[in-house]
């Protein structure tokens, strides 16, 4: 027998690392780490990774208007009779803690 068919191709190339953002993540590793959060952490993470935590479908879908009004709306001074919520944040937490990520931040972002 002869070898006129050469040698095999080359394998392919192996796949560029990845970056050293979140855009990559698993949806199982931006659970873990949302389980640890605090409330005010928790909003400023969500809104922060927003389209990400949207892909995955760990937050309700926000039309462009709300998410842009949300997102570029100055901080408000809190006045201390303001507040429509008077339960401490402990329990706030502690609610919370039973809800799923989607159901989270909806209650938050209302």
């Amino acid at each position: 027998m002869s070898q006129s068919a050469g040698a095999p191709p080359p394998p392919p190339p192996p796949p560029p690392p990845y970056g050293k953002n979140v855009d990559h993540l698993p949806a199982e590793l931006l659970l873990s780490i949302i389980q640890y959060l605090k409330i005010n952490d928790y909003v400023a993470f969500a809104l922060a990774i927003y389209p990400i935590l949207r892909t995955h479908g760990l937050v309700p879908p926000l039309s462009a208007d709300i998410y842009h009004r949300i997102i570029l709306q100055p901080p408000q001074q809190a006045e201390p009779t303001a507040t429509h919520w008077t339960l401490p944040t402990e329990l706030t937490e502690e609610i919370m803690s039973y809800l799923e990520p989607a159901d989270r931040i909806a209650f938050l972002f209302s």
